[in-house]
């Protein structure tokens, strides 16, 4: 057992193997700015409060058991409803309170909002199962909170939660075993707070997730599937699945809405090649300013190959896609355009590491293709706007298809290239080295 009193009171440590029993925790007349309370350091020993204790402390922290591998049974105990204060005492609460142990934690683990001075309203509260899983159901219990939910084996949420702002790490200890469940909506808008999420698998099947002007991040290993609406205003919104190259990204008929969105199904070049999206339930993208409204920025990306089947319509953006910036990305596979009207007007940006290729006559603000070998097949015209074109890669083909920039600069660099029909005031064509 060890025991450490620092400056005077400003800090008290226990930290013991066997089962700690707290009944009295007096620090004379001082009160600690931090209280950090672990047993079972062995894995074996749990916390347990007596009835009618009080901590008192900006800063506590309960912790049972070893972390993550061996025992999983340590729990912190709760159920003799302790109080837990912050620093001013009475109907203070803690700036931040966690409650960590090895067993899973189940909404009854919980403590009632009561059993804090000040109730968990603005309060940084952290929940973590190094060995299980994490459940809350009553919102009551951490509504307002800065919440953070982290556990082993995942963490599910079934009832409508209002906070100040959630981050979720389904999967501690990275052994594929760690999805992420939301029952009901997430609304962290009230104070534009930030929502993020980590694990394996995702589902927010019934649960809308608003952050009002917070970022909206969902960065998953397996599949994503988005069944609720997304909302996160002038924040950016990233959803990814796969990112170790096997998850797919699936979204429903909802409407995601945010200046600044990005869709990702896998991990980039190289790796796994198959992660895709799946947007044929036909979602709608809008701007901050809601219905009507087009992002400012707008990314598709996947590791398989993209075809123009897989780009969605332009009527699936509330204000059409004219004047947005554009990216579609095959990060492992070829992409191919078809349909000039899913594109018009946008700053169009296509990478496909096997090879490009666009069959549409294609009228834009500015063009940028990156990737294996380009094939243009139909005309190109950025002259509206004195848009840039750009082209980088293997073998470069515009046959099909005159480049028009009016006075845009015009810039083709390619391992080879058979090009006619170029018209700009600036065109710079080059070879790449053969090793390129």
């Amino acid at each position: 057992m060890f025991v450490f009193f620092f400056f005077s009171f400003l800090f008290f440590f226990f930290n013991d193997t066997a089962t700690t029993e707290i009944y009295t925790l007096s620090l004379h007349d001082a009160l600690p700015i931090s209280v950090d309370i672990q047993s079972g350091n062995d894995g074996t020993g749990n916390v347990s409060i007596a009835g009618g204790v009080f901590v008192s402390s900006d800063d506590i922290t309960l912790r049972a058991g070893n972390g993550n591998g061996g025992t999983t049974t340590a729990i912190v105990d709760l159920t003799n409803n302790p109080t837990f204060r912050g620093s001013g005492g009475g109907a203070s609460s803690p700036v931040s309170f966690a409650l960590r142990q090895d067993a899973a934690i189940s909404d009854g683990d919980i403590p009632a909002t009561a059993r804090f001075g000040g109730g968990v309203s603005g309060m940084s509260y952290t929940l973590r199962s190094d060995d299980g899983t994490v459940t809350v159901s009553t919102a009551g219990n951490v509504a307002g909170s800065g919440l953070v939910l982290q556990a082993a084996d995942g963490v599910t949420t079934t009832s409508a939660l209002t906070l100040n702002s959630l981050s979720i790490a389904a999967d501690l200890d990275t052994d594929g075993v760690g999805n992420v469940i939301l029952g009901d909506a997430i609304d962290t808008s009230g104070s534009n707070g930030a929502f993020s999420s980590t694990g394996v698998g995702f589902d927010s099947t019934g649960a809308a997730i608003t952050t009002g002007n917070g970022a909206l991040n969902i960065n998953h290993s397996g599949a994503v599937t988005i069944g609720e609406a997304l909302s996160s205003g002038t924040g950016t919104m990233t959803v990814r699945a796969g990112n170790d190259g096997t998850g797919d990204l699936a979204v429903g008929n909802f409407g995601l809405t945010s200046n600044n969105i990005t869709l990702w199904a896998g991990n980039g070049t190289g790796g796994g090649a198959t992660s895709a999206l799946d947007l044929s339930a036909n979602p709608t993208f809008n701007g901050a300013g809601g219905g009507g409204t087009s992002p400012t920025n707008f990314t598709l990306r996947q590791d398989a190959a993209l075809a123009d089947a897989d780009i969605p319509a332009a009527a699936r953006f509330g204000g059409g896609v004219s004047g947005m910036t554009y990216s579609i990305q095959s990060n492992d596979s070829t992409l191919t355009l078809d349909t000039s009207s899913k594109v018009t007007n946008s700053t169009l940006t296509l990478v496909g590491n096997s090879g490009v290729t666009t069959n549409a006559a294609l009228t834009l603000s500015t063009f940028t293709i990156t990737g294996g070998n380009v094939d243009i097949n139909n005309t190109i015209d950025t002259s509206g706007s004195n848009g840039n074109f750009t082209s980088t890669g293997g073998d470069f083909d515009n046959t099909g298809g005159a480049i028009t920039t009016g006075t845009g600069s015009l810039n083709i660099t390619h391992r080879d290239r058979k090009s006619t029909r170029l018209n700009s005031s600036h065109t710079d064509i080059s070879r790449m080295p053969s090793s390129a």
